[in-house]
């Protein structure tokens, strides 16, 4: 009766064992499916950072240019160049 008595307290101890492991394995794949959709989402920041830093040096390498500067020059602010005569046309 002894012996009845030792291996249902083993049984239940293990059992108790067994639902403590299945518990934490079920949160720990909630924690990392939550880290799995937070380094998709920030991998997908990283990738629109790094196209619009790309737009971004293009855009520099274009206004860094002489004819930017000339255009700008031109049209803002109503530079000519020496010995340049501009006409403009009357509606």
């Amino acid at each position: 009766m002894n012996n009845g008595k030792k291996s249902k307290i083993t049984l239940i101890i293990i059992l108790c064992f067994l639902f403590y492991f299945a518990l934490s394995f079920v949160n720990q794949q909630k924690v990392i499916q939550a880290k799995q959709k937070k380094y998709e989402i920030l991998m997908t920041s990283l990738e629109e950072a790094k196209t619009r830093n790309e737009e971004l040096k293009r855009d520099l390498e274009i206004v860094e240019s002489d004819e930017y500067i000339e255009k700008v020059a031109r049209e803002k602010l109503g530079m000519v160049r020496r010995n340049e005569r501009i006409f403009y046309g009357v509606d």
